[in-house]
């Protein structure tokens, strides 16, 4: 019989995992989805022949990336370098994405008899944290009115502390790392940084096990289209692609139904979970301990940054090895 692993994961808002995780490529995968209100976790159970493989939890906080993003320069200032390489976090959602998914193939061809399932908890992150006075150091936030966002190429001008050379920078180095994913960034898209009602349908996306279809449908729109992905329009038009309810939807956001999770998880994840920087990936078994798992008893892997292929390939292996290892209760039951 195959082996069983289960694999945790939490995330900050940013993209992740959405394919039907199949074994190989002569292999079906089936999906059986659970929604937990109160951690907004989702379960995947696949089935593969008569196997049942149930797997692991991966956390998302937010990710730094931390090869290759050196915003240097002998003008630039400490904190506006460290702003500037911070950015280099908004590619990850998907370049990182990626990766886990060729990591995840290259797993099932080395070990085709192993079953993986990922539990994935999202968080809302914001650069700009739970900020509403005016004071954020990004425009186009909350109160900025629909269609009067800053491009992204304006923003990124911001973040940069005003220095023209690092943004280019910042935006040549993006381009070129989103595009080993077959992505084509467009800078020209409006970009609100507290974008509340598009992480609240993608929570609310994950009731009904399409979080993760939603979010690469919103943010394909979003980074190659130009559509805003806070734009109520790109919202609906992105529910309506995969399946979703859209009249639903529309209801659920004009009420107010988890705008209170989503600003107290802007300010939580920066000030207690002290994660300034995005994609960050947490990855360990159902009992793992984390920034948002302090009680959890099992280690976990942390990855800053949209990692290599092969770093995630060494993750799932290892978290294989660890797996079969007979807990010293159970060896002496």
């Amino acid at each position: 019989p195959g082996n069983k692993i289960k694999i945790d994961a939490e995330f900050f808002d940013e993209k992740f995992l959405e394919d039907d995780l199949k074994l190989n490529n002569k292999k079906q995968s089936k999906h059986d989805t659970e929604f937990f209100d109160e951690t907004f976790s989702r379960s995947e159970t696949i089935s593969t022949n008569t196997k049942q493989a149930k797997l692991l939890n991966i956390e998302k906080h937010g990710e730094e990336l931390d090869a290759g993003v050196d915003c240097d320069g002998a003008d630039a200032l400490a904190e506006r370098r460290s702003r500037c390489r911070h950015v280099y976090g908004v590619t990850p959602r998907v370049h990182g994405k990626r990766n886990v998914q060729l990591a995840l193939k290259q797993f099932h061809e080395a070990f085709p008899d192993v079953g993986v399932a990922l539990n994935v908890t999202r968080r809302p992150y914001s650069f700009s944290g739970d900020v509403r006075d005016g004071s954020q150091r990004l425009s186009g936030d909350f109160s900025t009115p629909e269609g009067q966002e800053p491009t992204w190429h304006e923003s990124l001008l911001e973040y940069c502390g005003g220095s023209e050379r690092q943004r280019e920078h910042a935006e040549r180095s993006m381009f070129e790392l989103a595009k080993k994913s077959g992505i084509t960034l467009d800078y020209g898209v409006k970009t609100n940084w507290q974008p509340v009602d598009s992480q609240r349908a993608l929570l609310w996306a994950g009731r009904f096990g399409k979080q993760e279809e939603f979010v690469d449908a919103l943010g394909r729109r979003h980074f190659e289209q130009r559509k805003s992905a806070a734009h109520r329009a790109t919202i609906l038009e992105s529910a309506s692609e995969v399946g979703l309810d859209v009249d639903a939807l529309v209801a659920f956001l004009d009420t107010d139904e988890l705008v209170d999770y989503v600003w107290q998880s802007y300010g939580d994840t920066i000030k207690k979970h002290h994660v300034h920087a995005i994609p960050y990936f947490v990855f360990g078994f159902d009992d793992m301990r984390s920034p948002f798992r302090p009680d959890g008893k099992t280690e976990s892997v942390t990855v800053r940054g949209s990692a290599n292929v092969d770093t995630f390939f060494s993750i799932f292996v290892s978290l294989l090895d660890r797996s079969l290892v007979v807990p010293p209760e159970q060896a002496s039951a």
